[in-house]
């Protein structure tokens, strides 16, 4: 599907506000788009570098974005393959809508780097002439396409690399003409208004920056070489077109600006000089942008006020839920009071739970049961508002019998877990209060047929359920905590 008029509009001014402007032989749709506008492009409270590579660097970057935008619409097509025909059972679009909405923020972006352009280096422009035409073709807006020929100053001077940003670089070129079909631009070509000797030498222009830039292209066109012959090419065709047309109007433009020049060795060194200061600049420029998405992330995780870490600590009040008789006669844990600390990330809880009795102790203490458990696992729920843990993991247990004739069990380790709920009620941004409930499950050391000191240990289950009141201490980032760099045209 092609993109919106619109979007059309707003892409190719975006390419050339402040660019081919400088002089009066230049061409700039701004003003073809927007009769009677003063200038290309607004460029007021702007903070523009005055550094070249800085807009080579952002230059290679908007081509990616420009990737990514074209990557974003997608044809899919299902077909049954036999062995005499292949038939097409349906073919479907998507990716419509979310390429439209790039390539509207690429154009917004674009027009800022071309302002910054115009005001920092206003006899510079952004793109090649070439790469226009590219963009032109792409956008299906042959009739501007034409008009920059029909147009064409033969007295106007040849463009160099002096004229244009980062011109040691034809990555844009090469992926516009490598990834544009002949066909296609044929059928558009047909449906413009002008005269067979225009289209065809609009068929031609096309042609040579194919062979330019797309190397499989030219390979194909060169009489079956597996080298590229641009030159020759370029002459046949150029001497085929003007006994064509031997008065053609178009001689200047195919002959000043149709041509391939040997690559001249003195510029190998400043090219590559030149290329890897853009390097250095385009990766910082990387790095500015991936910390403008970190950045982006945490005050939207802010403004949601996302649950990200806590630390909580509770009291709690425990009843234990025994179902052995001989348990209870021998140690005392109807006063089963407990305190926990605990942590969490997201959905992982790591927790220390502290429990004690005060009960009857023959053994002269003031504990009759005492244990500390390390838990961890995992919690579910509206974090802001309530949460269900599960947990799992180690107790170390103490016990003290309350008959002078049983023994004591110290540091006996077992199995412990547990469910809790918590109910969190705000009383800053920071600080919530919670009733707090926990199921408690754990086995506790007892031998039930205890008759000698050397009879070996047992171990009963044990249940409990304990009701009590915390403390979260809610911490979610700061906008201190941002991640900050200050990047390039903000």
């Amino acid at each position: 599907m092609p993109l919106s008029l619109g979007l059309k509009i707003a892409l190719i001014v975006a390419l050339l506000a402040g660019s081919l402007c400088a002089e009066q032989e230049r061409y700039c749709l701004h003003d073809y788009l927007n009769e009677g506008a003063d200038g290309c492009a607004a460029v007021e409270g702007l903070d523009c570098p005055e550094n070249e590579y800085h807009y080579a660097a952002k230059k290679r970057d908007l081509l990616n974005k420009f990737r990514e935008c074209q990557n974003k619409h997608q044809i899919v097509t299902m077909s049954v393959v036999t062995p005499i025909k292949s038939f097409q059972i349906t073919q479907k679009e998507t990716g419509m809508f979310e390429r439209d909405v790039c390539m509207d923020m690429l154009a917004l972006e674009m027009d800022t780097v071309a302002a910054c352009l115009s005001k920092t280096f206003p006899k510079k422009d952004l793109f090649s002439r070439d790469e226009m035409v590219g963009y032109l073709i792409r956008l299906n807006l042959l009739p501007y396409l034409w008009k920059m020929i029909d147009e064409y100053n033969p007295q106007r001077k040849p463009e160099s690399k002096t004229d244009i940003i980062d011109p040691y670089n034809n990555a844009d070129e090469t992926y516009i003409f490598t990834n544009m079909n002949e066909k296609y631009f044929m059928s558009e070509l047909n449906s413009l208004s002008v005269s067979r000797e225009d289209k065809d030498m609009l068929l031609f222009y096309f042609r040579y920056l194919k062979m330019k830039y797309d190397m499989r292209y030219c390979r194909a066109h060169s009489d079956n070489s597996s080298e590229c012959g641009r030159r020759i090419w370029v002459e046949r065709e150029r001497v085929k077109f003007f006994e064509k047309y031997p008065d053609t109007r178009h001689r200047p433009f195919i002959k000043k600006e149709m041509v391939f020049e040997a690559e001249n060795p003195d510029e190998k060194e400043i090219a590559e000089q030149y290329n890897h200061e853009v390097e250095l600049v385009y990766n910082d420029l990387l790095e500015a942008e991936r910390y403008k998405e970190i950045a982006a992330q945490e005050e939207r995780e802010i403004a949601e006020k996302k649950f990200q870490m806590s630390l909580s600590a509770f009291g709690a009040f425990g009843i234990p839920l025994n179902q052995d008789a001989d348990y209870e006669k021998i140690f005392d844990v109807r006063n089963l009071i407990s305190l926990g600390l605990k942590g969490q990330y997201r959905f992982f809880v790591f927790q220390y739970q502290y429990d004690m009795s005060f009960g009857g102790n023959v053994k002269g203490g003031a504990f009759s049961y005492k244990a500390y458990n390390l838990m961890g696992g995992f919690s579910v729920g509206y974090y802001k508002i309530w949460s269900v843990d599960l947990l799992t993991g180690l107790a170390n247990i103490d016990q003290y019998p309350d008959i002078e004739r049983h023994r004591s069990y110290k540091d006996k380790r077992h199995f412990a877990g547990a469910v809790q709920a918590n109910y969190f009620i705000s009383l800053t941004e920071s600080i919530d209060v919670f009733p707090h409930v926990e199921w408690m499950f754990r086995f506790v050391p007892f031998a039930k047929d205890y008759k000698t000191r050397f009879e070996r240990d047992g171990k009963f289950p044990m249940g409990s359920i304990s009701f009590g009141i915390g403390v979260r201490f809610w911490k979610p980032k700061t906008k201190s905590a941002y991640v900050s760099q200050e990047g390039v045209f903000q």
